[in-house]
């Protein structure tokens, strides 16, 4: 049983922009808003509508209004930008077209550029008006949107803002049987809640009793070197039942049968490992390999690494047999 972190622990993630609303607007004669021009062509040799806009927050997919053509337009939003801050700013449009911002009869360099574009933040005073332009224009059939955000002072100083973080996470483990924790080895009973450790490099783990789980060797990549030996570790606590899967692992030769399985059984009133005859076969398998069997307990056969002490060493070579612990 997996509990994933999904809140951040070390970095706040950056703020989201927010739509600039019309009260940031006013149009060339004082109005909410901004003037809005829409061209039936890129090059606006064909006016088509001029209206007042509160915002520029348009997404057409299912079709265009009837003062653009179905194939390509332009469209340009005129007036005046007054911010309520003064300090940083950052624009942010999203727009499948060319898009550019004109401030005070400069356009504004783009920090970052595709589908949707970030300014290079600019500082901007309270109250003062800004001459503010928004051209773009459409070369192409299909969905249309132009969406214009930002980013005040107060969203990045909200950025700015550390809060001690707890690298922790309740959990709750099932009815019904035991646990243990991956880490640690330590046993929990079920209907039990627990708050555990969550860094950012160990995402909580708990591990049913009766689990049998393989841990082949580390590999750079899969056909590296040979798959053993392999740590078999038993959670015990529980019956268990695992059945080992391999194939020549870089082909579709076992859709033909070419493959080979293993089952283990624990039985945990005896204490007793069985691991059952082989079926299957495929080229290069390795007829003879060894298996490191870990009876996993607190401190034993925990984490991601290879026990150095298993508590037996087998050889396998596909007839089956039996391990007591």
């Amino acid at each position: 049983m997996v509990c994933p972190v999904t809140e951040y622990m070390y970095h706040r993630p950056p703020e989201p922009t927010v739509l600039i609303g019309p009260e940031y607007f006013r149009t060339p004669d004082g109005k909410p808003g901004l003037l809005a021009r829409y061209y039936r062509d890129p090059a606006r040799r064909s006016p088509g509508k001029e209206q007042i806009d509160p915002d520029i927050d348009f997404t057409w997919y299912t079709g265009r209004p009837e003062y653009l053509t179905d194939s390509t337009y332009a469209a340009t939003w005129r007036g005046k930008l007054v911010p309520k801050e003064s300090g940083k700013h950052q624009f942010h449009l999203i727009s499948y077209d060319p898009k550019r911002i004109i401030l005070d009869g400069d356009t504004l360099p783009m920090a970052y550029s595709s589908v949707e574009q970030y300014t290079v933040p600019v500082n901007l005073e309270k109250g003062r008006a800004y001459d503010f332009v928004l051209e773009t224009e459409n070369r192409s059939t299909g969905a249309a949107k132009m969406r214009l955000f930002w980013k005040t002072p107060a969203i990045f100083a909200a950025e700015q803002d550390r809060q001690a973080r707890e690298k922790v996470r309740k959990v709750y483990l099932p009815a019904g049987t035991s646990w243990q924790d991956f880490w640690t080895g330590r046993t929990f009973d079920g209907d039990t809640s627990l708050t555990v450790d969550a860094p950012i490099d160990r995402i909580p783990l708990m591990i049913k009793a009766g689990s049998i789980i393989p841990l082949g060797p580390f590999l750079q990549y899969t056909t590296e070197k040979a798959p053993d030996p392999i740590e078999v570790r038993i959670y015990p606590g529980a019956d268990g039942h695992f059945t080992l899967y391999e194939d020549e692992n870089d082909n579709d030769n076992y859709e033909k049968g070419a493959f080979a399985t293993i089952t283990f059984e624990w039985d945990d009133s005896h204490r007793t490992l069985t691991i059952a005859d082989r079926h299957g076969s495929f080229p290069g398998m390795l007829n003879s390999r060894r298996f490191n069997i870990v009876l996993v307990r607190a401190q034993h056969g925990t984490g991601i690494g290879i026990c150095p002490n298993p508590d037996r060493t087998t050889t396998y070579t596909g007839t089956k047999l039996k391990v007591t612990l």
